[in-house]
């Protein structure tokens, strides 16, 4: 655990481990505070007890001297207010310092948060295609709030608590030396003790927390995603089911680590009241029951012991729970290691090129790709060249590799082999974004927002920000004006849950909306029409040909019909380019494309 712990703290940004040092300062001085406060104690009891030691008292004596007091009195008075005026500033001080440290936490746990999102939603394709949404949500949401208020805020506090411990030893070893250290030892013994038999559980318990969440969130994920054939077939019980163990599951652990966590604490309220008795009774034999002098320093070690006493079961509290949830931070470390090595590469100084020329064609060379967990080539040594302002398709069976082509041209997946040129300049890492500028893309399963129709056009974009007139420039162009102005609330009118209040034709025209609200240079339809009827599709790909006369459109498609006016068309077959040309010189050459429907 330690191991680990160190490891995280290391993978903090260097603003935040300089705050956190500061931090350290204040809860030294703080500690120090509580410290010199519990001396004080000693003297003032002495005082009050023995009033004649202000004459044997080489400093008290001094201080009356100076302070030239005339009655005993009113120097005790003074005494004991300054000693509570003491108190009142350590108090103070560090209520301030337990603030500060929570607030550094929430904010340390709020970047690590953020940076994760910032690392998920940049990561390429291939890494979304081979990761389950519901990981992602739960590491961001679940694990990361784990981490941060019960491994790294928890840290903070054993820290904190530890430097206050190890003072209030200190105080014990200056009044009484003997019982300082056995009571220490009789403390850490008895915690470590319960740590040892609880540590196996609480590690244990931390795995099913993890597992569970990620369980929990894929349920009701796939639940409410597919909620038509829930209700259809009347699956909803095997999805409660899976739900119900899930969360008993989930909960039987986090209750018993809880219970672990606040257990010992009864244990070591009668080992340390044990100690306390023991102690006065040992000092009452040592001074011959003389109370004027066991007074001060039973005084010191039970103001000691009542700050010591909290501060062991916090640690304890601490220890356990981040050991309860470490495995927090090994379910996202790769992530955390991933983000710190990207930030020390020498990509740090890379400057991306912001311009990049698309006025001839964009050509593949040589193109394979294949996905790191699978074998097997994807692509084989694909190489075309689509022309500016022309309509191509891509066509051919599912899994015969065209989607993946498309994906690789377009820059979300990149080729194990080959190369890609727009006007004969290489497509790099540096101008990626620029070239992705240009590309508008409507996918087969359009994703809408709970939202407007004019936010989900400008989708991603505030809508302080949006262009109402070039929403109404789209809106036109995909020939959704006319159905807007039968709406109640026009651009303003939301589209439901997923849309589910329009139509399937409806959606795929605000898809189009969407990907031309960017003013694209090429345009890219994958399967776009695919679940739509014949008339439907028919009215889509009318819109599609008006928008393809200004602008270079590539269609991906299975069914001829979607591809019948495109100026050239590409045949895949088992991740090769098996043909191309026209419509019509396929439909007479190949009996493969022929026999596409």
């Amino acid at each position: 655990m330690i191991r680990n712990l160190h490891e995280f703290f290391s993978l903090l940004e260097g603003q935040q481990k300089l705050r956190l040092l500061k931090i350290q300062f204040m809860i030294i001085f703080s500690s120090f505070l509580e410290t010199i406060s519990v001396l004080s104690i000693g003297p003032f009891m002495t005082l009050v007890s023995s009033p004649e030691t202000i004459e044997s008292n080489f400093y008290i004596s001094k201080a009356y001297e100076y302070l030239n007091i005339q009655e005993l009195n009113n120097f005790l008075i003074l005494f004991g207010s300054l000693i509570l005026i003491l108190m009142i500033i350590s108090a103070f001080f560090s209520m301030i310092t337990v603030w500060r440290l929570s607030i550094l936490g929430g904010q340390i746990g709020a970047d690590l948060s953020k940076r994760m999102f910032n690392y998920y939603v940049t990561r390429p394709l291939s890494f979304h295609l081979q990761t389950n949404s519901s990981q992602l949500a739960s590491k961001l949401i679940v694990e990361s709030n784990r981490l941060t208020h019960s491994v790294l805020l928890q840290s903070l506090y054993l820290n904190s608590k530890l430097i206050l411990i190890l003072m209030m030893i200190i105080t014990i070893l200056i009044t009484v030396p003997i019982i300082a250290i056995l009571s220490t030892l009789l403390f850490l013994v008895s915690y470590i003790s319960i740590y040892r038999f609880a540590s196996y559980r609480l590690n244990r318990n931390g795995i099913v927390i993890s597992n569970e969440s990620q369980s929990r969130m894929r349920t009701i994920n796939e639940s409410f995603g597919g909620i038509k054939d829930l209700l259809i077939h009347g699956l909803q019980t095997n999805f409660i089911s899976k739900y119900k163990k899930s969360t008993d599951n989930y909960y039987s652990s986090w209750s018993s680590n809880q219970v672990l966590a606040l257990l010992p604490r009864y244990a070591i309220e009668l080992t340390a009241y044990g100690t306390m008795i023991s102690a006065i009774l040992f000092l009452l034999i040592s001074f011959d029951n003389n109370i004027g002098k066991v007074l001060p320093i039973i005084a010191v070690f039970g103001l000691a012991s009542m700050k010591m006493l909290p501060a062991f079961q916090q640690c304890y509290f601490s220890v356990s729970t981040m050991r309860a949830n470490m495995n927090a931070y090994l379910v996202v470390r790769k992530e955390l290691l991933d983000i710190s090595n990207q930030k020390n590469s020498d990509d740090k100084n890379f400057k991306l090129e912001s311009e990049l020329s698309f006025k001839e064609k964009v050509s593949m060379h040589g193109i394979s790709f294949q996905y790191q967990e699978n074998k097997e080539q994807v692509l084989n040594d694909i190489s075309f060249e689509i022309k500016a302002n022309q309509t191509v398709g891509l066509v051919g069976a599912s899994g015969s590799g065209k989607s993946t082509a498309i994906n690789i041209l377009i820059g979300l997946l990149q080729p194990t082999k080959g190369s890609i040129t727009v006007d004969g300049q290489e497509l790099t890492k540096a101008n990626l974004g620029a070239w992705q500028q240009k590309i508008g893309f409507v996918s087969q399963d359009i994703f809408l927002l709970d939202a407007s129709i004019k936010e989900n056009i400008a989708f991603g974009y505030h809508p302080k920000d949006i262009d109402l007139n070039r929403i109404d420039e789209v809106l036109e162009m995909a020939q959704l004006d006319k159905f807007v102005l039968t709406l109640p609330n026009g651009v303003d009118t939301s589209v439901g849950e997923r849309g589910m209040q329009l139509s399937g034709g409806q959606l795929q025209r605000i898809g189009i909306a969407r990907a031309l609200y960017g003013s694209p240079e090429i345009l890219v339809f994958d399967e776009a029409t695919s679940n739509l009827d014949r008339i439907s599709e028919k009215l889509i790909m009318e819109t599609i040909i008006k928008i393809g006369k200004s602008t270079t459109i590539i269609m991906i498609a299975h069914r001829l019909s979607t591809v019948k006016e495109c100026d050239n068309i590409f045949l895949f077959n088992n991740g090769f380019l098996e043909d191309s040309g026209s419509y019509d010189y396929l439909q007479k050459t190949n009996s493969q494309f022929a026999n596409l429907t």
